[in-house]
């Protein structure tokens, strides 16, 4: 399989909601801060975004090749949207769909590879959301998601979004008052 090759076909991906006004210095720098984790390492980003505006770049998460998409969506938010290539899973792991941790255990060490990451951008850059899942980017916003959605993807939710879906008490506590909701199962 050529490096072009694992790019095709769908993502396990973390994606980051930022307001609209996030400024790409900003960006550059929770990245810069994410770069420090042994985890992770990428290109950081040096040109600066408009809306509308995507920037792909490519680096690594624990051992696997990662995407990372910027993008301004205009009147809306900017994103980050980190990607693992399912079909890496495929050929290291026995993978059952649909893709969550109830059905492969293994899973559970990339979601915690994507927590961290969110956890140390947060503390460069607070987010609204973070999604984590297969496929998941652009799934609903923090302005739409609520609690039926928020139950079909792992997320990572700030306080203000835990106290809109009233779920300020459930979840696993992370620093900087952040709580991951692993998905249900089935939902």
């Amino acid at each position: 399989m050529n490096q072009e090759d694992i790019w095709t076909g769908s993502y396990y991906d973390l994606s980051i909601e930022f307001p609209l006004e996030t400024k790409p210095h900003q960006l550059k720098d929770a990245l810069s801060s994410a770069a420090q984790l042994k985890e992770f390492s990428l290109s950081i980003l040096d040109d600066p975004l408009s809306p509308g505006e995507l920037v792909y770049l490519q680096g690594s998460l624990g051992e696997f090749p990662c995407m990372l998409s910027v993008m301004v969506v205009e009147g809306e938010a900017t994103w980050l949207d980190f990607s693992i290539p399912v079909q890496l899973f495929e050929k290291r792991y026995d993978v059952i769909y649909p893709l969550t941790v109830d059905k492969n255990r293994w899973l559970m060490e990339i979601n915690e590879l994507y927590i961290s990451l969110a956890q140390t951008i947060y503390n460069s850059l607070p987010f609204q959301l973070a999604m984590i899942g297969e496929e998941v980017a652009g799934m609903t916003t923090s302005t739409t998601i609520d609690i039926a959605t928020s139950k079909t993807m792992s997320t990572i939710l700030p306080p203000s979004l835990q106290t809109k879906l009233h779920v300020e008490t459930t979840g696993e506590t992370l620093s900087n008052n952040l709580r991951f909701y692993l998905q249900i199962e089935g939902e």
